[in-house]
């Protein structure tokens, strides 16, 4: 019964420690870093008021095969997504400090996060490749996100 006792307590013990590094600055070798902040309110520069800078948030990226602008369906105007018509690969969280990690094995990649249940992403290549990453062998690619949805300039 002791034995049972020890390798329970070591398979739940490795299930928390596993679980808790996928998010946050868990130590990858391979695959995804960086941090996710977002922009609210009066971004534009002012004489009487010094603009807020993007504040760490804590949210979901998704990771979907490498997508362009013709495989999602846009609601209005892009950056907002209801379908993205690619491969799901994997998602984390980041932490209160907008942190974050997660292996993925080589290749590209694009990044999404949500606002108000809507898929947003901001950012896009030459080739309209949205929010474009690329993992590399052996190497962790940094990602930083700004989430601006809610900010003006």
């Amino acid at each position: 019964m002791k034995i049972f006792s020890v390798l329970l307590f070591s398979a739940l013990f490795s299930l928390v420690y596993c679980s808790s590094q996928k998010g946050g600055q868990a130590n990858i070798t391979q695959g995804v870093s960086g941090i996710v902040a977002e922009a609210t309110g009066n971004q534009m520069p002012s004489p009487d008021e010094k603009p807020t800078g993007p504040q760490p948030v804590k949210t979901t990226i998704y990771f979907y095969e490498l997508t362009n602008k013709n495989q999602v369906v846009a609601t209005g105007t892009q950056p907002f997504y209801t379908a993205i018509n690619t491969k799901f690969i994997d998602s984390t969280v980041s932490n209160k400090k907008g942190e974050f990690a997660i292996e993925l094995l080589p290749g590209q990649y694009s990044a999404f996060t949500k606002v108000d249940g809507k898929f947003y992403a901001n950012l896009f290549d030459g080739q309209n490749n949205i929010q474009p990453v690329t993992v590399e062998a052996n190497k962790v690619a940094q990602l930083n996100i700004t989430i601006s949805a809610k900010a003006f300039y």
